[in-house]
């Protein structure tokens, strides 16, 4: 059985181990649900489908989880949106710490209820 109680446990996985994992995960649901996700690194070719990046699980590498601070000298964090939000007019500037926290008490979390809808 694996635990998180001993320091070794967490060198049971490879990076290499873990991006095999990561992709079959994307790749499965790319071929379950066709037009709701891509592993297209490019935009263009995306066709309005979301985005699963196994490219980038491998050691020296960063990934974003929601509200982390963007490595920059502005502050921008990486924030959750609501389709209805995403536009022309959107740009990441828009996204500084304290945007973010007045963004939070006006309008919550946008993913506050996503485990519990099965989302």
């Amino acid at each position: 059985m694996y635990t998180w109680e001993t320091e070794e446990s967490f060198d049971m996985f490879t990076y290499d181990d873990t991006r095999i994992f990561s992709e079959f995960v994307c790749k499965f649901l790319c071929e379950q649900e066709t037009g709701w996700f891509t592993t297209e690194r490019l935009k263009k070719n995306r066709n309005n489908r979301l985005y699963l990046d196994y490219v980038q699980h491998k050691a020296g590498n960063t990934l974003a989880a929601s509200y982390s601070p963007r490595g920059n000298e502005k502050g921008l964090i990486s924030t959750p949106l609501n389709w209805a939000e995403v536009n022309d007019s959107l740009t990441p500037t828009m996204f500084t710490i304290p945007a973010v926290i007045e963004r939070i008490q006006k309008q919550g979390n946008p993913f506050h209820s996503f485990i519990r809808t099965g989302n």
